[in-house]
Order: structure tokens, then C-alpha cells, then sequence
């Protein structure tokens, strides 16, 4: 249902990254199907309530990608970004030339000077400012964030990274009136012993978007609002043979 990254979403919910979701795990016993084999069903419970903002940009030196999303758990409320950065050094840009027996010249060039940097983790909540109409983000990124930032020197060979802790975002959403979606519904999806369901709402707003992402910035840059309230349940069923 909702369009976030559910790999990074899950791995919040299980303790990376620190997400609060709602959970409740365990081995629910039940009754064997044959005389041969005992069947045990672990699952897991979660819900997921509240507010998010997206952006894509290219700024014509370097692109990236930013989600911010909030989830009310109870009286709860926690706040949460992922992102994507790269771009190249324009004063990096080195050309070459050869010219072949019969006297064609061939030229080819390339930026020789990148960084990138990709990210994930809890922030302040009073640090994102979510609604359907407009939405801000203006942050730090705190030392518990995890991800990395690179520099990357193909012509002198240097590959350095850093913690993407430290890093600045400060980025504002507001509606343009484009489109609108909304979602209502059950998604549920088997894979062998494994089985997973989802049912709720979720609605998404058009949105343009300018700001700054660690250092590059962009301007009227494409987005989105959504807003999720659902409950997620996921089952795997193991069948262990009597020895």
C-alpha cells in the first residue's frame, strides 16, 4: 500500500534503525496436517500510521532521491528519512584524443571527480513537518543515522568514505494540484510457505519540491505527499517431520 521502501521499512520494524512499529512475533502452535510432520507458524503483526513526503531531482550536476515519513504508533509518533545523493566536480572533466592510421580523429570525454552518498534512519520529530497540502524537513542527521558519503578521484585513484551522519537536509514540499490517488483495499501475496497481507488506505498528492540534500542543491523538483494508515501481517509456516 504504501509507496516507501518496505525492505528499509522492515528492517526498521525488526531493530534496524530503530522504527516503532507495532509488533507482535512468536510461534503459534497448530495441529498437524499428517501423522508425519508437526506444523509451527511464526508471525509477525505490525501497523503503520501516518505522513510522508518524496522527491526526485536532477540539478544538472548530480540527481538524488529523499523520503520522509512519520508513523503514529499509539501516542507515539517517530520520524524517519532515507535517502539517495550523487554528482560529479565539473571542473573534473578530462578529454582525450587519437587519431588512427588513415587520419580519423576520435575524442572522448569524462568526469574523473564524484560523490555519492545514501542513507537511512530515525530523525527528531520536530524536525519533519508533514501534512497533505505542504510538508518541510530541516535536520541534521544524528549520530545514531546510518549510511555513508564517498568521494570518488578516478584519476588519481582516491576512494573515501565517511559516516552520513553530520550531513544537513533541508527541503519543502507544497501541492501543485496535478493529481491526486487513493487506495483502499486488501494486498495479500503467498510465496510457498510464506505468506504476507496488507489492508488499509493510502493517498498520494502531487508536489513540487526545493531544498538542499548534504550540499547539492535543486529547485522545483518533482513530488509527492502520501498519507497510509494499514495494519500488516506476514506468516511463514515450517513443517518439521516427527524423528
Amino acid at each position: 500500500m504504501k509507496a516507501i521502501n518496505w525492505a528499509v521499512a522492515l528492517a526498521m520494524a525488526t531493530g534496524v534503525g530503530g522504527c516503532a512499529i507495532d509488533e507482535q512475533g512468536g510461534a503459534e502452535p497448530e495441529a498437524s496436517a499428517t501423522e508425519q510432520a508437526a506444523t509451527t507458524t511464526d508471525v509477525w503483526h505490525g501497523t503503520w500510521n501516518g505522513g510522508s513526503a518524496q522527491v526526485s531531482f536532477w540539478n544538472g550536476t548530480g540527481g538524488g532521491y529523499l523520503d520522509v515519513f512519520e508513523n503514529n504508533a499509539g501516542q507515539n509518533r517517530n520520524a524517519y528519512l532515507t535517502f539517495s545523493r550523487w554528482s560529479f566536480d565539473p571542473n573534473s572533466l578530462q578529454c582525450w584524443s587519437w587519431t588512427d592510421w588513415w587520419g580519423y580523429t576520435y575524442s572522448w570525454c569524462y568526469y574523473t571527480k564524484y560523490s555519492y552518498a545514501y542513507g537511512w534512519g530515525q530523525i527528531p520529530t520536530s524536525d519533519a513537518q508533514l501534512t497533505p497540502g505542504q510538508a518541510r524537513v530541516h535536520t541534521t542527521l544524528p549520530s545514531t543515522f546510518g549510511g555513508y558519503q564517498c568521494t570518488i578521484d578516478y584519476q588519481n585513484w582516491i576512494f573515501e568514505c565517511t559516516s552520513a551522519a553530520g550531513g544537513d537536509v533541508d527541503v519543502a514540499w507544497h501541492k501543485d494540484g496535478v493529481y491526486s490517488t487513493f487506495h483502499s483495499g486488501t494486498d495479500q501475496q503467498e510465496y510457498g510457505p510464506y505468506s504476507f497481507k496488507s489492508q488499509g488506505t493510502y493517498r498520494t498528492t502531487s508536489a513540487r519540491a526545493s531544498g538542499s540534500l548534504l550540499g547539492t542543491a535543486f529547485d522545483d523538483a518533482y513530488g509527492y505527499f502520501g498519507d497510509t494508515k494499514q495494519t500488516n501481517v506476514s506468516k511463514y509456516v515450517i513443517q518439521t517431520p516427527h524423528p
